[in-house]
């Protein structure tokens, strides 16, 4: 596909090792502009803590902060018994949400096999 390509939500987690953010999934919507603001409210309500789906968005705490119109910061809390940490261990976790229109996309070239040569064949790939 070149061109546009609709609403979609987008689904952001702060990596557990650091500050980066990956994007954890992309949600495409039916419907206009006002249907994916309404799926991204739902989704920063019941998402896992790492900013995939939940089947028990209940068993977690949660602040959801709205940002903009079409932005939400998500913070999730997981409390359990650790045996590790002999005691309750909190997880705490960040997820934006957002609503974006898809602008352009480009599907990945198929990848092309390397010419034959010596070091190929050395390594028995020809």
């Amino acid at each position: 596909m070149s061109g546009g390509g609709g609403w979609w939500v987008l689904v952001e987690a702060q990596e557990r090792t650091g500050d980066a953010w990956k994007l954890k999934r992309s949600l495409p919507v039916d419907g206009g502009r006002d249907r994916a603001i309404e799926q991204a409210a739902g989704t920063a309500r019941t998402c896992g803590l790492h900013g995939m789906h939940s089947d028990h968005p209940e068993t977690l705490g949660r602040r959801v902060f709205r940002l903009t119109e079409t932005s939400w910061l998500v913070e999730t809390r997981d409390s359990r018994w650790s045996d590790v940490h002999k005691g309750v261990y909190t997880e705490t976790a960040h997820v934006r949400v957002s609503v974006a229109e898809l602008e352009y996309a480009r599907e990945t070239p198929a990848a092309e096999l390397p010419p034959e040569g010596r070091l190929r064949r050395a390594f028995g790939r020809g």
